[in-house]
């Protein structure tokens, strides 16, 4: 498997952790501020978690005993491949097919951010201006949610 593959599949399973973490154990806490700090600073953490190299603690072996080891999978990096035996992938290989599927995702949700996007932006053409302290206020006379987006 190709590096970035690799490190797609790090970054989706710490975010996932701490995600899960935040779901469970703290969204229904009153601490919003330690939440937005949590969960900022432990995303952003979560793009360096994949580059630190564990392999020196695992080839001392102590771990070969444990029951929680054994049921994780071995992923490997080396293939192999015979002299003399020149390898043609076809444009539909499994990492290709992964990167189109993983691209179609990004796509996708990226066009429903900037959906969301306009549409708070005509919701704010829409809706009667209160306030102009240190932050907007906005009456809306629609059957929403109320909510907070940047400074408004």
């Amino acid at each position: 498997m190709p590096f970035y593959f690799i490190y797609l599949l790090k970054v989706s399973v710490s975010l996932a952790v701490v995600f899960l973490f935040y779901h469970f154990v703290l969204r229904k806490l009153t601490f919003y501020n330690c939440n937005r700090w949590y969960l900022l600073g432990y995303t952003f953490l979560s793009f360096f978690i994949p580059f630190i190299d564990i392999s020196p603690v695992l080839e001392q072996n102590k771990w070969t005993d444990s029951s929680l080891v054994q049921w994780m999978p071995v992923i490997s990096h080396s293939s192999k491949i015979e002299a003399g035996t020149i390898r043609h992938s076809g444009l539909f290989t499994m990492q290709n097919l992964a990167i189109l599927i993983i691209l179609t995702g990004m796509m996708a949700l990226l066009l429903r951010l900037f959906i969301q996007f306009i549409s708070f932006q005509k919701m704010i053409k829409k809706a009667r201006f209160i306030s102009s302290d240190s932050m907007k206020i906005y009456q809306v006379d629609e059957n929403i949610i109320p909510f907070s987006f940047g400074n408004s």
